[in-house]
């Protein structure tokens, strides 16, 4: 039971960390090559623990499910939501 839980809750806090940096990669400090390449990385590293763990459903699913809310919206708008979510969290106020 405990080995079900242990690598569940890994792959849920590893994704949280992918998608947050997938979104706002340090800032506007790096340049973009930089950015993509650490993006890149953690979704590797994403990848890479979702098939050791047999989550890979759950990866696609996550992957489709952020695909289908950017689909139609404007690369402005998702930038105004992504800097908005990023300025709430650094206040502390930000609700998930």
């Amino acid at each position: 039971m405990l080995e079900a839980i242990v690598p569940a809750f890994l792959y849920k806090k590893l994704l949280v960390l992918v998608f947050f940096n997938l979104k706002i990669i340090c800032g506007p400090i790096l340049t973009y090559k930089a950015k993509y390449n650490q993006g890149f990385s953690y979704a590797k590293k994403a990848i890479g623990l979702a098939l050791e763990i047999g989550c890979e459903n759950e990866l696609n699913g996550m992957f489709n499910l952020y695909q289908t809310r950017t689909k139609d919206a404007s690369r402005k708008h998702i930038k105004n939501t992504l800097e908005n979510n990023q300025k709430q969290k650094s206040s502390g106020s930000a609700s998930t």
